[in-house]
């Protein structure tokens, strides 16, 4: 049986695979559906068709993979040190650490969380009465860091809109 199926498809790993495979499903089929009227025929066949189904597949594959190639011929110039999502960025920006804990969250929540000036004041737990001031003041755009060296025309260095290179953020 083996040299048959050698000789058919010319392959020998395929032909020992497919062999195998008809093997265990007589063991599977035959106890219950009974034996056939000839058995090496039956095998033969049901290898050489199972040959047949892997060739099939992986000429099917092979013509996915070229096309999936060509689909994407851009990928290789792809950095793969490059943040995916700029959520990542601007959680780094508003959590400074020369901005107060207070002003990150804030602008977390603001930024990332899209939460309005009233539900980042409930957070914070102030008073309904009490008009948000605070927190309004925390994410004015104009209010300094603390513990800065910015003034009123100078733009600190450590309060840049840029990350840090990929050492620094992983070390």
């Amino acid at each position: 049986m083996l040299a048959s199926l050698i000789g058919y498809f010319g392959d020998f790993d395929l032909a020992e695979d497919a062999a195998a495979e008809a093997f265990a499903i007589a063991a599977q089929r035959w106890p219950s559906d009974g034996m056939p009227a000839s058995p090496a025929a039956w095998l033969v066949t049901t290898a050489r068709n199972r040959a047949i189904d892997r060739l099939r597949r992986d000429r099917v594959l092979a013509a996915k993979l070229r096309l999936l190639a060509a689909d994407q011929p851009g990928e290789e110039n792809v950095d793969a040190t490059a943040i995916p999502d700029e959520r990542l960025e601007l959680i780094f920006m508003c959590c400074h650490p020369a901005l107060a804990i207070e002003a990150q969250v804030a602008l977390t929540l603001r930024a990332v969380g899209g939460l309005s000036t009233e539900e980042i004041a409930r957070v914070f737990l102030v008073p309904r009465r009490q008009p948000p001031v605070s927190i309004e003041l925390m994410l004015n755009e104009e209010s300094k860091p603390r513990n800065c060296c910015m003034t009123s025309t100078t733009r600190c260095s450590r309060t840049s809109s840029t990350l840090p290179a990929a050492p620094e953020v992983n070390g």
